[in-house]
Order: C-alpha cells, then sequence, then structure tokens
C-alpha cells in the first residue's frame, strides 16, 4: 500500500511541476490563456499568470519532497478546483473551443466535460492522499523522530527510478515524435 500511494503522490506532484515548466517557458501564451477565460480582467492577467505558474511550481516540488505535504495537498487541490470552475464557467459560456491552458504531462486540449471529470478524479485522489497515513518519502514525518531509514527506505528510491524513468520515456517519445512531425513536413515541402 505505501508504494502504491507514493507512485499516487509522485504522479500527483508531477502534473503541476511539468504544468508550471510549461507555462513559466511561455508566460506571455499562459496570460493570453488567462485573458481568454474572461474570468478577470485583463489588467490582472500577467500577475496571475506569474502567481499561478510560480505557486504550481512550488507545490509540485514540494510534493516531490514531502515536505508541508498536508498544505500542499491542500494547495494543489485547491489550484485544481480553481482551474475545474474556470472550465465549468466557460463551458456553461458555450465556449467550448478555449484551450484549457493546462500544459505539462496533462497537456493541451480544449475545454470539455471530460477535463471536468478529469479533474474531479485528480481532486480524489489528492483527498485520498491527504487522508492515508503514509510516511514514505515525505520529510515532515523524519523532522517528528522518524528515523531517515524509515521515511526513505531502499524500496522509495526504486520505485521513485522506476516512476522517473517513465516519465523521462514519455518526454522523450513526445519530442522525438515533434522532430519527426517537423522533418517529414520539411521533407513534403522539399526543403531536404
Amino acid at each position: 500500500m505505501e508504494i502504491l500511494l507514493l507512485f499516487l503522490r509522485l504522479g500527483i506532484a508531477i502534473i503541476p511541476v511539468t504544468s508550471a515548466y510549461t507555462k513559466m517557458r511561455d508566460l506571455a501564451n499562459h496570460e493570453q490563456s488567462i485573458q481568454n477565460y474572461q474570468i478577470i480582467p485583463d489588467r490582472y492577467a500577467k500577475p496571475a499568470a506569474k502567481f499561478d505558474a510560480i505557486a504550481e511550481m512550488m507545490v509540485g516540488l514540494l510534493l516531490l519532497v514531502g515536505l508541508f505535504y498536508k498544505v500542499s495537498l491542500i494547495f494543489f487541490t485547491g489550484l485544481i478546483v480553481l482551474y475545474t470552475l474556470a472550465i465549468l464557467i466557460n463551458l456553461r459560456r458555450g465556449r467550448s473551443s478555449l484551450s484549457c491552458g493546462c500544459g505539462g504531462i496533462v497537456g493541451e486540449k480544449p475545454i470539455s466535460w471530460k477535463l471536468i471529470f478529469r479533474n474531479l478524479s485528480i481532486i480524489m485522489v489528492a483527498v485520498m492522499l491527504f487522508f492515508s497515513s503514509t510516511k514514505v518519502g515525505i520529510l515532515d514525518y523524519y523532522a517528528s523522530t522518524s528515523s531517515l531509514n524509515e521515511v526513505y527506505p531502499p524500496l522509495y528510491f526504486i520505485a521513485s527510478f522506476c516512476f522517473f524513468g517513465i516519465i523521462a520515456t514519455f518526454f522523450v517519445l513526445v519530442e522525438v515524435k515533434k522532430i519527426n512531425h517537423h522533418f517529414n513536413r520539411l521533407l513534403h515541402r522539399g526543403e531536404i
């Protein structure tokens, strides 16, 4: 059960880290995405984009290392709830052609009811993690008298290595697909 909870926590943590990375790489695009939702005034879109990207990165990193674990899960859940409400408001307005603005491992897609259900599933996993009692890979427990070996047993490193290997493979395959697509486009245009 501990390893399942570890994989769920790492999976939850990788969502905001990769999403924040994508948003930080192209902050202007993220700002435009926030403006497209038409929920906050345009003059607040730039500070909101910066705050969102920084908050996501911090929450994701804290979840990865297990520092301020319960608080990080609360903030993560709050962010997902806000995103879900923004999507829901725009779906109710009939604006389903908007890009979700998610980025990262979850990708960019037009908003839809499937995204609402995906986000609700993520929220359920976060709530389950909040109420579970695990100390594997959570620094908070180390600070409260547990031994380091209890918090980070060898199985933790094996599971983490496997998890991040899967994520790295996914990103490499996505990049290879982009390069292949670009190469084929150039080939068809006769530029190669």
